[in-house]
């Protein structure tokens, strides 16, 4: 059978899942693919992780659409995993969700990763994970940002792929000092807004984020900063390590 590193499957479970390996059907000298193994054991998981082996979680639907195509022209073999199914991007819809998220996946018997934003929030829900005993520190990945106290995933982005459609959007410069502070991308978003006259709020920051993360799907080559990458290149090796774990 194939090795599924799950401790938290239960003796019974491995019992039923080892008298079963020569009558799993569809399944090559007994080895039994992840959705076999939830159908033997009764266990039943949304549709788009029937038959996800490892589920990547991240905060937002702009981060999660953003990251499929960032990954997919950074890997091959991860652009085969999402093509098949196997690997999955979960948006969560805020950070503070993550103990929730994380506990219904274990419940799914799906493997899952993190790619966080590196501030406030993130950290204290991959700390409350972590003390429910729902994640480990090889789990994680944040969007740390070299110079930065705190960082979001849109830091990593290069400006000149975004810039031009937010300044003819909203009529505005990011030209300007207060978009070049060692802020968060966030709050150095919402000073340059103010500072010129312009409303921001949750509508208009959403607004922003969305029109960011379209530029960068359809400039995947060219998105990335050059000097703020390190975090997505190290989440692009975490992930090939843990598929190639789990497919042993």
């Amino acid at each position: 059978m194939a090795q599924i590193n799950r401790g938290r499957v239960s003796d019974p479970a491995q019992a039923a899942l080892s008298g079963s390996q020569n009558e799993a059907p569809g399944s090559a000298g007994g080895n039994l693919t992840v959705s076999e193994i939830r159908d033997l054991l009764g266990v039943r998981a949304a549709d788009n992780l029937r038959h996800a082996e490892l589920v990547l979680i991240v905060e937002g639907s702009e981060d999660a659409a953003a990251l499929e195509v960032l990954l997919r022209a950074a890997s091959q073999q991860l652009a085969k995993a999402m093509h098949e199914g196997i690997l999955v991007i979960n948006a969560m819809d805020g950070a503070s969700n993550l103990p929730y998220k994380a506990s219904l996946l274990r419940e799914a018997l799906c493997e899952y990763h993190c790619y966080l934003d590196d501030d406030d929030a993130g950290r204290r829900s991959i700390d409350a994970a972590r003390n429910d005993g729902l994640l480990t520190d090889a789990q994680v990945n944040l969007t740390i940002c070299n110079g930065m106290v705190q960082s979001e995933i849109e830091d990593i982005y290069d400006p000149d792929v975004y810039r031009p459609r937010v300044e003819r959007d909203f009529v505005l410069s990011l030209q300007v000092p207060s978009f070049r502070s060692n802020k968060k991308w966030s709050e150095r978003m919402r000073e340059t807004f103010l500072s010129q006259g312009k409303q921001w709020n949750d509508r208009v920051k959403s607004s922003v984020k969305a029109a960011v993360a379209e530029e960068v799907i359809a400039f995947p080559h060219r998105a990335l900063g050059a000097h703020k990458r390190g975090s997505f290149d190290g989440l692009v090796s975490a992930l090939t390590v843990r598929l190639n774990s789990i497919r042993k």
